[in-house]
């Protein structure tokens, strides 16, 4: 038994590396709800306590326990973000957004009947925004991608009836890349220079999550993630810029950027009303306000800390799923996430706000251990403004974007005793 389980754990290692291979940045807001998951429809609503797939390895691992076999979801995500900066002087920056498509998979082994096994690979943080080069924020930012793999081993055990638990490492891998036009103040340098960052780090944290079941009708999901810290560290490179401006620079090129993801928890409900129809609910925290507060060491010894001055978001998330047919069953929800900064520390590389998204879904059994879902979520992220002072050369972008929107289609493909 042992032996056909680690057998599946080879074939599903390889579907992970083929998922990792092609991963694209996510558009717009630095962290989405977004991760290829059957909960797409529902707008993620109830997602610690739904736990019907192997996508609950990454929403609660405590929920794999419900699970019996081998499990696996492979899903993909096409996004098209909306988001048009309109200054209060200067040149608008053109559409920022872009198309996007990323990839995630999931799997549950069960290798004894009250322990479970599962493994995660998505992208929950990222960033890709590029500006037109002569926008009035070019000295702010041009061009920003921004990438965390998110890779979570988990480990979930039943205690009795009632209650699981689980949790495990959470290994990412943050890959930062930019662009900004440098303004040029020697003589015989009439247009702008450039300056081309590329960094990485990898960071560890920590996932858990509880699920208690008081009866079959009702699932109530508790999870909690820690922060992850990372010291970004790779190469910057000058172009077309003067001796003066090169000088100037030249002490802030080296060293560690820090980097800090927020911990975060959620609470979920799950409740049968009929046999065809059930009602989902959900309430999650992330605590933002803490975000780029790590202290990095310089080469030289002196230390560097990032404030982005932000604030804790919360979300709150109300979602139907309703059975047609023993084949067939329908989702909808909706959710709503408030701002993680105010107008006057938002900035051009992460121009975040509030999010309102409405979600549909549908799922299908193509064969007995075979699954296709597909959903439509469309993210309204408002109109967010600007009033940021970079430094005295770049001086103050004042404008706002909007209406920003994110359109968000996805794909999966859930596959139940996978042999």
């Amino acid at each position: 038994m042992l032996l056909k389980f680690a057998r599946s754990y080879a074939i599903v290692g390889m579907l992970f590396v083929v998922c990792a291979l092609p991963l694209y940045p996510q558009s717009g807001a630095f962290g989405l709800y977004e991760v290829s998951a059957p909960g797409a429809g529902e707008a993620y609503a109830g997602q610690s306590a739904v736990s019907n797939d192997a996508s609950t390895a990454y929403l609660n691992p405590a929920g794999m326990t419900r699970l019996r076999g081998r499990h696996i979801v492979l899903g993909g995500q096409y996004l098209d973000l909306s988001m048009e900066f309109h200054p209060g002087v200067g040149t608008s920056g053109g559409n920022a957004g872009g198309r996007n498509i990323v990839p995630a998979a999931y799997f549950v082994g069960s290798p004894t009947n009250r322990l479970r096994l599962g493994m995660s690979l998505n992208q929950p943080f990222g960033t890709a925004l590029h500006y037109s080069d002569d926008w009035a924020g070019r000295y702010f930012i041009r061009d920003i991608q921004l990438v965390a793999l998110d890779l979570r081993p988990s480990v979930a055990f039943r205690i009795n009836r009632s209650l699981s638990i689980g949790g495990g490492p959470v290994i990412q891998r943050v890959a930062l890349s930019k662009t900004l036009a440098i303004p040029n103040l020697d003589p015989g340098y009439g247009r702008d220079g450039k300056l081309d960052v590329s960094l990485h780090d990898w960071g560890l944290g920590l996932h858990a999550g509880l699920l208690f079941e008081p009866g079959t009708r009702t699932r109530v999901g508790v999870t909690y993630r820690s922060e992850t810290n990372f010291e970004l560290r790779g190469k910057s490179s000058l172009t077309d810029v003067g001796p003066s401006m090169a000088a100037a620079l030249a002490g802030s090129l080296s060293g560690a950027n820090p980097l800090l993801l927020p911990q975060g928890g959620n609470i979920s409900v799950y409740q049968v009303l009929t046999p065809a129809l059930a009602l989902l609910a959900d309430a999650g925290w992330s605590n933002w306000r803490h975000f780029g507060e790590k202290v990095a060491t310089q080469p030289d010894g002196t230390s560097v800390s990032a404030d982005a001055n932000w604030r804790d978001t919360w979300r709150a998330a109300v979602g139907i799923r309703f059975r047609v047919s023993p084949k067939l069953s329908l989702q909808t929800g909706a959710s709503y996430e408030s701002s993680p900064v105010s107008d006057w520390n938002r900035t051009p590389d992460i121009p975040v706000g509030r999010q309102r998204r409405i979600a549909a879904g549908v799922q299908y059994v193509l064969a007995r251990s075979l699954s296709l879902g597909a959903s439509f979520s469309y993210l309204d992220l408002g109109a967010p403004k600007i009033s940021h002072l970079s430094n005295p050369v770049a001086g103050t972008l004042e404008g706002r974007y909007g209406p920003a929107r994110l359109p968000v289609v996805a794909l999966t493909l859930i596959m139940t005793s996978v042999e």
